[in-house]
């Protein structure tokens, strides 16, 4: 038995309900750590941490102090979710009331849910065909200054799959862009950045377990 630690990039948020969702995990996508879960142990996972009545129990850094946020939804996406979530991934929706929390996530200072557990592994061999180029678009984003907007972008890849960065095109209104030195969001350019997920690219990539 092995202790996991998984990141999960926020995927929308509600301003006005101060709410973030992100799909908590994906099933038969390599996570950060390279493990790979079925949509049947996520099933088992999401259930499984309802069932506990730790969602109250949030905290940020990992710092084992709750913060006061609170899981408002849990689901497994369904195929053809409205919302564009992946299929038989598990979905987490967090209310977050403190205002400074709240500002650190309209800021991208806080980009994703991480969780921690334990389970048992076993040795698989995934072959992924992950093209050199993936592209998409961020999500919306504004500032005093900026109107809400987005940007389409593009990210690379190396031979052995490893993340290499990208940048997303100009905005037609000012010409600003943002370049991208990480999985979770746009750097800031202009006082702001954006989140943005390829994940969708990859999962319509080939993969072999």
């Amino acid at each position: 038995m092995t202790t996991n630690q998984h990141i999960a990039n926020l995927r929308k948020s509600d301003s006005e309900k101060q709410i973030v969702w992100a799909e908590v995990y994906v099933p038969d996508i390599p996570d950060s750590q390279g493990d790979v879960a079925s949509a049947e142990t996520i099933e088992k996972m999401a259930y499984g941490f309802l069932q506990k009545g730790i969602t109250d129990q949030i905290n940020l850094e990992h710092d084992g102090i709750p913060c006061g946020a609170k899981v408002v939804e849990s689901f497994i996406a369904r195929k053809n979710d409205p919302d564009d979530f992946i299929e038989g991934a598990w979905v987490m929706g967090v209310h977050i009331p403190d205002e400074k929390i709240w500002g650190m996530v309209k800021s991208g200072e806080l980009n994703g849910f991480s969780f921690e557990g334990t389970g048992f592994k076993n040795a698989t061999t995934v072959e992924m065909e992950i093209p050199d180029n993936l592209t998409g678009s961020t999500d919306l984003a504004k500032t005093d200054l900026i109107e809400e907007h987005q940007h389409d972008f593009v990210v690379h890849y190396g031979p052995q799959g490893e993340f290499l960065g990208g940048y997303t095109e100009p905005h037609p209104s000012d010409g600003h862009y943002h370049m991208i030195t990480k999985g979770t969001a746009t750097d800031l350019s202009k006082g702001h950045s954006h989140r943005f997920s390829f994940v969708e690219g990859i999962d319509s990539a080939e993969i072999k377990i």
